[in-house]
């Protein structure tokens, strides 16, 4: 391994202090400004990255992975929420390179959760068969461990010593638009609004089109959206006032559809099983009732929750 290598597959930190002066001679760093509500949002989920990496690595814990994918999640959202004011090319070529990590370590915590769901409905099934519930978790474990091999592959690749360093990059100094820079210094108080307005008109847009029967499809990327611009709100929540009450209200829309989205996923991969695994038919076919029943109350539940995260008085700081 060369030294440069290595030293790209350090651990990740964010070591710079928030409080040192910025190179450009702004206010990037003055408490109040927008250039550290920007560091500060980059800089606390990369950390949750870091946090959690020694964790997924090992395989103790499976929240580990979770938080994992969600500081993965949050930092490309960051990314998005921040985009004018970020050199484009630098800004893409890391939102590659974190997709190209998500899709690593997604299938890995799918399969957490679809078998944790999995064995917890059989355990529940009154006359289900111990033979059958042992194949579908051999079938589980199975999957699951190829997932985890795969993941901890690339978590040992120099393509994710490169991304590595670039965070820890990206954590002292985000790729600003030198044009923009002067921008860093405004009170963020009275411009970070600006930055939730994107997502909530295509989240508001999207959803005005479901109608009155969405598709699971539909409802899926009403479910994305509503996790972009919680995202963005959580983003600017430390200095814009009614932010953080409007991303907790998000959050549990983001719940509901989630729940949706599992059982769907579920469902899914029970009618491939069976093809698989003829033996699984008479337990798979009363789990995917159970996924079913299990949709129908999310379906239920969701408009509750979107009206009250989508009332007026959770948005007039926008």
């Amino acid at each position: 391994m060369t030294s440069e290598t290595a030293a790209q597959r350090a651990p990740l930190t964010t070591s710079r202090p928030l409080d040192q002066a910025s190179p450009h001679g702004r206010s990037l760093d003055d408490a109040g400004s927008l250039g550290y509500l920007v560091r500060q949002a980059l800089s606390r989920s990369i950390a949750q990255i870091a946090q959690h990496e020694p964790g997924v690595r090992s395989g103790l814990d499976p929240e580990d992975v979770h938080q994992f994918r969600v500081g993965l999640r949050r930092l490309h959202s960051d990314l998005r929420t921040f985009a004018p004011l970020m050199r484009p090319r630098p800004r893409r070529g890391l939102g590659k390179e974190l997709r190209w990590l998500g899709r690593a370590v997604g299938p890995v915590r799918d399969g957490d959760v679809l078998a944790k769901a999995l064995e917890a409905d059989a355990r529940r099934l009154p006359r289900a068969d111990p033979q059958e519930v042992a194949l579908l978790s051999a079938r589980l474990t199975t999957q699951n461990d190829s997932a985890r091999a795969i993941m901890l592959g690339e978590l040992e690749s120099d393509r994710f010593g490169a991304l590595s360093a670039t965070l820890r990059d990206l954590a002292e100094m985000p790729p600003l638009r030198s044009k923009l820079v002067h921008l860093v210094g405004e009170p963020a108080s009275e411009v970070a609004a600006e930055f939730v307005k994107k997502p909530w008109h295509e989240l508001d847009t999207d959803v005005e089109r479901l109608g009155t029967a969405p598709t699971d499809a539909s409802l899926h990327g009403v479910r994305i959206l509503v996790k972009r611009c919680r995202y963005a709100a959580e983003a600017v929540g430390p200095s814009v006032a009614g932010a953080a009450e409007f991303a907790k209200a998000l959050a549990s829309v983001q719940t509901v559809l989630g729940d949706h989205h599992d059982t769907v996923v579920a469902e899914a991969w029970l009618t491939d099983a069976v093809r698989d695994s003829p033996g699984l038919a008479r337990l798979a076919y009363d789990l995917i009732l159970r996924q079913r029943s299990k949709r129908a109350r999310a379906r239920a539940k969701w408009p509750t929750s979107w009206n009250r995260a989508s009332a007026e008085e959770l948005r007039t700081w926008l």
